[in-house]
């Protein structure tokens, strides 16, 4: 299960991936979009800054690792080696060499 704020950060891509899709149709509905954007960010920055202090939200201060917390899945660690369900190329080697030295005798 998702934490809400990986769960809330995918709804947020959807659906300004459906937005985004709908304003690249045309150079006029590109601007409002981005009109109402700067607007929002404004709108964010004020919200915030009220909440915790002064606080920037803008997109050229979002830093790497910030973004890529909530875009990566969770790491899945594994205990030892993979087990290799088709077997070694050593194992195959030794039984094929072992078996034409039986067809030998």
């Amino acid at each position: 299960m998702l934490e809400p704020r990986s769960k809330r950060f995918d709804e947020l891509v959807f659906r300004s991936q459906n937005i985004c899709e709908f304003a690249s149709e045309s150079e006029d509905l590109t601007a409002i979009l981005h009109r109402a954007y700067d607007n929002i960010m404004v709108k964010m920055e004020e919200l915030k800054a009220k909440r915790n202090g002064t606080c920037s939200l803008s997109h050229e201060n979002a830093n790497l690792e910030s973004v890529n917390e909530l875009q990566s899945p969770p790491r899945v660690r594994t205990r030892g080696r993979p087990k290799n369900r088709l077997g070694s190329k050593l194992d195959k080697q030794i039984a094929n060499a072992s078996k034409k030295k039986k067809k030998k005798l």
